[in-house]
C-alpha cells in the first residue's frame, strides 16, 4: 500500500526525531554509519536516510538496529 503525500507529511516529525535517536545510539555504540550499514546488509545511504527522517522503518527493523547498537528498543523510540 502506498503511503500518500499527506501521510508523508503527518509521519515526518516522527521520523526525523526516531533517525535523531538511532544516530545518537550510533555514535555511544561508536559505530560509522558504513559499519552499521553492513550489518544491516544495506547501503550507507539507506542508514544516512533513516536517521534523516526520510526512511520509514518496520518494526523488526528498528529492533534489529536495537540490538545492533546494543540498545533497549524503547530508547529509539
Amino acid at each position: 500500500m502506498a503511503i500518500s503525500a499527506i501521510d508523508k507529511k503527518y509521519w515526518n516529525p516522527y521520523y526525523k526525531k526516531l533517525g535523531a535517536r538511532i544516530k545518537e545510539a550510533r555514535k555511544i555504540a561508536k559505530f560509522s554509519q558504513q559499519e552499521l550499514a553492513s550489518f544491516m546488509n544495506v547501503e550507507r545511504t539507506t542508514v544516512t536516510n533513516i536517521e534523516a527522517g526520510r526512511q520509514t522503518l518496520r518494526v523488526d527493523q528498528l529492533i534489529y538496529i536495537a540490538r545492533i547498537l546494543g540498545c533497549d528498543v524503547t530508547k529509539l523510540i
